[in-house]
């Protein structure tokens, strides 16, 4: 089993098609920089291997205790356990299971590859494509999903399209059991041949709009999350200022007392954007200044210290209850109770409705998002109206 991160990545990639499709100039002005990692990444990482691992070995997840001499996490577990259950309710009556499979569509346009997760083939019948996601921060939407229709074009393609005619229906699959969504930890969307076609052709053309020498630089939440170029992308910063620049002008202090409501909206619609940008141009500097640069009026200093226990729990608790008498099991270690979603998991979804009498649920606070968020505008109780003093 290839390592994730060792994979070559295309400049066209599957991965990266939402960003190069919405943003053809994100190509020219990546070319060069390294991709960079974090700690989310290497943990989407070890997790996309552990299932893989656990798929190809038949092996239960939470028999897992380290895994390339890692501990795993229990939620990671969990999470695996759960993309394993989904997959194999596909199985069977002849259909083939592909695990990271990697597609050429280099037929369609130079430099197209990816690798897929998850393909479950049945000749003449259902194609299926998953993608697993272990990121809980942003949800991913399945349909119409470019990255997902990307791995079915490569899954049913021959260089003239004839084998678009081998299945009778296409379905794409997000699997992402961590990050809250409306329709669920598991999305499914159906879609047919004719429309793999179509979009084929779309790709192409977007594809060819990466190599024009003005293709266009366009910021968005979704195209900018993960571009190695966000730091120092011009249209970026173009973006993070304008609003400043044009509608701000008259006012002496940028602070929300002084704004009307349409200034501060298009301050708010362009949050996670220039968040984004600030956190992107924040490692960087972070890079430099550990490289030994220097950048006027930044520094680096070390964050809070936090202290920990240097051994085992096991052995830490023995050692901890032989110190004192006041320190016994009971006040040493920690126990509670674990969370709904997690008992639906151990019982399975046949058996969720036993848990229907003894589960409330408490609406999430209100919160401000842009038109375009795909949840329904919350209902908000109408003001107590008071006589003027």
């Amino acid at each position: 089993m290839k390592n994730h991160n060792e994979r070559a990545h295309s400049t066209l990639g599957a991965s990266s098609t939402y960003r190069w499709m919405n943003c053809p100039g994100s190509v020219r002005l990546c070319e060069g920089v390294p991709n960079r990692t974090s700690s989310y990444a290497e943990e989407g990482t070890m997790a996309h291997e552990l299932l893989e691992h656990c798929l190809k070995n038949d092996v239960d997840p939470f028999d897992v205790k380290k895994f390339k001499k890692k501990e795993v996490p229990e939620d990671m577990k969990e999470a695996v356990s759960e993309a394993i259950e989904h997959i194999k309710t596909y199985l069977g009556g002849g259909k083939t299971l592909s695990i990271e499979e990697r597609f050429s569509l280099e037929w369609l346009y130079p430099g197209m590859f990816g690798t897929n997760d998850i393909c479950i083939r049945e000749d003449f019948g259902d194609l299926h494509i998953m993608d697993y996601k272990h990121g809980k921060g942003v949800a991913v939407d399945v349909e119409n999903n470019p990255q997902l229709l990307f791995y079915a074009i490569g899954a049913a393609y021959n260089s003239d399209l004839s084998d678009f005619e081998d299945y009778e229906r296409v379905f794409l699959h997000i699997i992402q059991p961590r990050a809250y969504h409306l329709d669920g930890p598991i999305r499914v969307w159906e879609t047919s041949i004719e429309h793999l076609r179509e979009f084929s052709e779309i790709l192409r053309q977007k594809a060819i709009e990466t190599t024009k020498k003005d293709a266009a630089l366009i910021p968005g939440e979704n195209q900018c999350r993960f571009c190695d170029a966000k730091s120092f992308c011009p249209a970026i910063y173009k973006d993070s200022v304008t609003v400043a620049q044009n509608d701000f002008t008259e006012v002496e202090t940028l602070s929300p007392e002084h704004l009307t409501l349409d200034q501060i909206g298009k301050v708010v619609v362009k949050e996670k954007v220039v968040s984004e940008f600030l956190k992107a141009c924040k490692e960087r500097a972070l890079e430099a200044l550990k490289n030994g640069q220097t950048i006027q009026g930044l520094k680096l200093v070390n964050k809070r210290s936090k202290r920990i226990w240097n051994k085992e729990d096991e052995e830490m608790e023995e050692i901890l209850t032989s110190l004192h008498d006041t320190l016994n099991p009971a006040n040493v270690t920690e126990t509670k109770l674990k969370t709904v979603s997690k008992i639906e998991k151990i019982i399975g979804k046949k058996n969720a409705s036993l848990l229907d009498d003894h589960v409330s649920t408490i609406q999430g606070d209100l919160d401000v998002a842009p038109e375009s968020d795909r949840r329904k505008p919350a209902k908000v109780e109408a003001a107590l109206d008071f006589d003027e003093i």
